[in-house]
């Protein structure tokens, strides 16, 4: 059956394809290998909310989530139950992306903008690098990633907890925030999904 609907050039192929899956859940309800079909309908939804484009319609934005509601029920111990298992996380997977200007005048606000995805809220930390950051790292033969985790460790300049608008449509939202300004130096903005920041 997938293979006529991937090969098939049918402008009606989505829905005829789907009817059919529907049509085999009936059947086959109390089969053993009944949650095959169902990861058949979720992985249609779930492939149909890849072509969601929020500039042109809200069209296919909740597939992911009809996918997500399909998939879960039908997780059990057969192969249909694992695939659907595999689907749910990955529709479930974080995603966090922090954009901010390198440089800000010492007399304006700091603007920065996240892209989150299945997050809630995040913790913020705003930490002052000392003068001696560049002489430090070369004269400790350190990596910038492991002078990173000892900077992180020093005392913040502020911190913070921002709660996201999460719609549970399980797609990516992008925030802007801001910040009070700040004394003239050198900062890192440190984010997490987690308050101790381990990850």
């Amino acid at each position: 059956l997938r293979h006529y609907f991937t090969s098939s050039q049918k402008a009606t192929k989505d829905s005829l394809y789907l009817d059919a899956l529907v049509g085999l859940r009936k059947t086959f309800a109390t089969n053993v290998n009944a949650s095959e079909i169902e990861y058949a309908i979720a992985k249609f939804y779930f492939e149909e909310g890849n072509k969601y484009d929020q500039e042109q319609s809200s069209k296919y934005r909740w597939n992911y989530k009809k996918a997500h509601c399909i998939a879960l029920a039908a997780i059990n111990e057969t192969y249909g139950g694992t695939q659907c298992k595999l689907l749910v996380d990955q529709i479930e997977q974080r995603a966090l992306k922090l954009q901010v200007e390198k440089v800000y005048l010492p007399s304006t606000k700091i603007l920065y903008r996240i892209d989150a995805k299945n997050i809630d809220s995040l913790h913020f930390k705003l930490i002052r690098f000392p003068n001696s950051f560049e002489r430090d790292l070369e004269f400790e033969g350190k990596s910038t990633d492991d002078y990173m985790k000892t900077l992180y460790k020093r005392n913040a300049t502020r911190t913070g907890t921002k709660q996201l608008e999460n719609p549970k449509d399980f797609r990516e939202h992008s925030f802007e925030f801001t910040t009070k300004k700040l004394e003239k130096g050198k900062y890192v903005l440190v984010v997490s999904t987690e308050r101790n920041f381990n990850s």
